[in-house]
């Protein structure tokens, strides 16, 4: 059984939507991170979800589960598909994370934040029946509705969604693979050394989320660090498949894209956010590894 299947056997939830749309036009999907977990639908298309040197491949019909901090790639072209993007839990960021996250990496305690407790790995659900369709269907409708109790109804069709599918998986209604990223055997590293790199992913993505990205940040995390920089950056692409500073960028692109998507702040605005002080650069870089444009992704995502 499925880790978040067992977890909700034993403790209630208070699902958090995040975001929820539905996208009729054929993507190129670049490499990216994202910082909650994500239900993806494919209404049409076919591909491979690539993690690592692992990978699956999806079809019409299939749901994939996506947990939070892991680089994925989705073949393409990304047809369309709804997309759900969501908190078991709705938890604030808050500053409070930061300081926590950067007290146990003084106390050397690494928190490991690919995947999470309740999805470690990400999972693909084989021609999802009529029911979680229809309960996707209802989850988009409730996020982009105007409705005086939007909050609960989205709540509401979530944990309905949510219900359908564990129980089709439980009477094995619905069958599913994991995707478990694997290292090759010729790129193992030590304990030591893993949890270093860890620790700055893990700080890359806590500081990307929850404030402005300082230019410097990188740099001043990798200083940080007991091993060379060279090291550092040969051992973070061998378990992360980037370099720190193209981890880095997914992360910034990411918080763009949510930013476009969720709020009306101001490209320039977005660019300063992210750590780019030329909005122009930021655009260029934006729609290299996108393939739109700022303005035209908004156009695009945005909740009507």
């Amino acid at each position: 059984m499925l880790p978040f299947m067992q977890l909700l056997q034993k403790q209630p939830i208070r699902p958090y939507v995040r975001y929820a749309h539905h996208m009729l036009q054929a993507l190129h999907m670049v490499p990216r991170i994202i910082f909650d977990h994500e239900l993806v639908w494919i209404e049409k298309g076919n591909g491979v979800l690539t993690v690592g040197e692992s990978s699956l491949p999806y079809q019409k019909g299939d749901l994939l589960l996506i947990p939070p901090g892991t680089v994925h790639t989705l073949s393409g072209p990304f047809e369309a598909h709804k997309a759900i993007h969501f908190d078991w839990e709705h938890r604030p960021e808050a500053q409070e994370a930061l300081d926590q996250q950067m007290d146990d990496r003084e106390a050397g305690r690494v928190r490991h934040k690919r995947g999470s407790l309740w999805l470690p790995h990400a999972v693909v659900f084989h021609a999802v029946g009529l029911d979680i369709v229809a309960a996707i269907d209802e989850v988009v409708d409730a996020y982009q509705s105007d409705a005086k109790f939007r909050s609960l109804q989205l709540q509401a069709a979530f944990s309905r969604l949510l219900l359908h599918l564990v129980v089709d998986v439980d009477e094995r209604r619905v069958s599913y693979d994991q995707l478990v990223a694997q290292d090759p055997p010729h790129m193992a590293i030590s304990l030591e050394e893993k949890a270093e790199i860890t620790g700055l992913a893990d700080q890359l993505m806590t500081r990307v989320e929850i404030a402005d990205v300082d230019p410097c940040l990188l740099q001043e995390l990798i200083q940080s660090i007991p091993l060379g920089e060279a090291q550092i950056r040969r051992l973070f692409k061998r378990q992360f498949g980037y370099t720190p500073h193209m981890y880095l960028t997914l992360l910034c692109m990411n918080k763009a894209r949510k930013l476009l998507q969720e709020s009306s702040t101001s490209v320039q605005d977005i660019a300063y956010g992210c750590g780019y002080e030329d909005a122009k650069y930021f655009s260029r870089l934006f729609h290299k590894l996108e393939g739109v444009a700022p303005v035209e992704f908004r156009s695009l995502h945005k909740r009507v």
